[in-house]
């Protein structure tokens, strides 16, 4: 999602995103240990969690495996501060790459209405909607 500047995931239904850290604390927080973290591409990048409640009878076992990394959310983990998604820089960045894409989408439309061109948007679907809404803030009355 951030690599691509997919900023139409983002809208009133998913207003927030979970991270490798996130899905760590989450787990801390409420007793639980994460046994299986994927990321996938589904809506730009999806977590995939699996969570287990962490057993406190206190035994060597349960003592070693609550205490041991899944290998994928370390190197998740590893990977979003190489990012930087925990920087203020990271979203700078991410904005930056939003706001290209609409003035690029808007000079484009702006081409095809001076050629005379009818520019018709049809449907209602959540991702078309946040890019249409985003293109009216900069359109100046151009449509």
């Amino acid at each position: 999602m951030y690599k691509t500047g997919q900023f139409d995931t983002v809208y009133h239904e998913h207003i927030s995103f979970f991270t490798a850290h996130s899905f760590k604390k989450i787990a801390e927080t409420v007793g639980l240990r994460i046994v299986n973290f994927e990321i996938t591409p589904i809506h730009g990048r999806s977590c995939l969690v699996t969570f287990q409640r962490v057993r406190m009878s206190g035994t060597f076992f349960d003592t070693v495996f609550q205490t041991q990394h899944v290998p994928s959310l370390s190197l998740a983990i590893q990977k979003e501060c190489d990012l930087g998604v925990k920087e203020t820089w990271f979203y700078v960045k991410y904005q930056a790459q939003a706001l290209a894409l609409r003035r690029w989408i808007v000079h484009q439309l702006a081409t095809l209405h001076n050629q005379d061109h009818t520019i018709v948007a049809y449907g209602a679907a959540a991702k078309g909607m946040v890019l249409l809404h985003f293109l009216l803030e900069s359109s100046d009355g151009l449509w």
